[in-house]
């Protein structure tokens, strides 16, 4: 019983809420790598979400480039990668991320060439 405290601290901190607002950031920066063709594809829920990378990519080689510049994507397959950012993320850091991955893909493009 000791541990049912500890479930409303997510709520009393206004946790859930947030999760809202960082899955529309992070949505809106992925929707816009999508809208240039940078990307396939997007789709996700709350702080959730994933890409869909084109045929030409392999989602562990954007993963590679992505951690030398700072950031741990997870790639599912070859063709996917996934964010599911902390909490306490800042907005700051959600656009990095976005910028990230759009670098680490020009990057593996490169290399691929």
């Amino acid at each position: 019983m000791a541990a049912l405290p500890a479930l409303d601290i997510p709520e009393r901190e206004g946790r859930l809420g947030r999760a809202t607002r960082i899955g529309a950031r992070l949505s809106d920066g992925l929707r816009d790598l999508a809208d240039r063709g940078v990307i396939e594809g997007v789709r996700g829920d709350g702080a959730v979400w994933a890409v869909a990378l084109a045929d030409d990519l392999d989602a562990s080689a954007v993963r590679e480039h992505a951690m030398r510049l700072g950031m741990i994507p997870r790639p599912i397959g070859t063709s996917t990668i996934s964010f599911c950012p902390p909490l306490v993320i800042e907005f700051d850091d959600i656009d990095r991320c976005v910028d990230v991955l759009e670098q680490a893909i020009a990057a593996t493009r490169v290399a691929n060439a």
